[in-house]
């Protein structure tokens, strides 16, 4: 287990080392009743699925179900007490979150508080420090799959565009720029993709490459890394 967390703590300054903490800023952010300092970002896409995105990340990530304290028009807090996220902290936390809908996304923002206050970057750094390279799993998880989804469904018009261009003869002409739509579009998401990837290139750290056996954040570090490079961070 030290082992891992060394690994971890040393993969998390690789992160801050080429900038990726600068998508993510701290601020007051109001939980119900209560102002808690917070780390805050925005994610871009539709906001419903970055909401039931961030529910199942820590379904399947921590084992987690969140626990809604209230939704307002365009928002929704969670609240969580006594929660155990051991790659983050070893003590048991309130963990805070909310996703508000913003133009063209929605900005998250995570808080973690204990008897002694609100975790800051000032008196629990290290802590603050995973959950900045959470906040990048979760949105590199996010656009990994939001890509996917882009390019299924781009090949399935193209596949359709391709039978009716073969079934129908009257319809040839208006089959052929579809299949030419679909292609450039499927194109330009495999170039999305690809220029992720060779932006980051050798300089990325993955978990693999520092210890086999350590947690699954590890392994999903490089690719933040790669999708930080060309769409959270140029």
């Amino acid at each position: 287990m030290k082992f891992q967390q060394s690994i971890f703590v040393t993969l998390l300054f690789s992160i801050l080392s080429v900038g990726l903490s600068a998508q993510t800023t701290m601020g007051n952010i109001k939980y119900e009743d209560q102002s808690i300092s917070s780390l805050k970002f925005s994610v871009d896409g539709p906001a419903d699925e970055i909401e039931e995105a961030w529910e199942d990340y820590f379904d399947e990530r921590y084992d987690l179900k969140l626990d809604k304290l209230d939704k307002d028009r365009g928002s929704i807090a969670y609240r969580n007490e006594n929660a155990t996220l051991t790659l983050l902290t070893s003590k048991p936390v309130t963990l805070y979150s909310k996703v508000a809908e913003i133009e063209g996304g929605a900005q998250i923002s995570v808080a973690m508080t204990d008897a002694n206050g609100a975790y800051t970057e000032t008196n629990n750094a290290t802590a603050m420090l995973a959950v900045r390279a959470m906040i990048e799993d979760f949105k590199n998880r996010f656009y990994t799959d939001y890509f996917d989804e882009q390019l299924e469904d781009a090949r399935k018009e193209l596949e359709d565009a391709r039978d009716d261009s073969q079934d129908d003869t009257k319809d040839a002409e208006r089959a052929r720029k579809k299949i030419e739509k679909y292609r450039d579009k499927i194109a330009d998401y495999e170039k999305k993709i690809q220029d992720l990837r060779d932006e980051v290139g050798d300089e990325l750290l993955s978990a693999e490459e520092e210890a086999a056996r350590a947690a699954r954040i590890e392994d999903k570090i490089r690719e933040i890394q790669v999708r930080r490079a060309r769409y959270l961070g140029q």
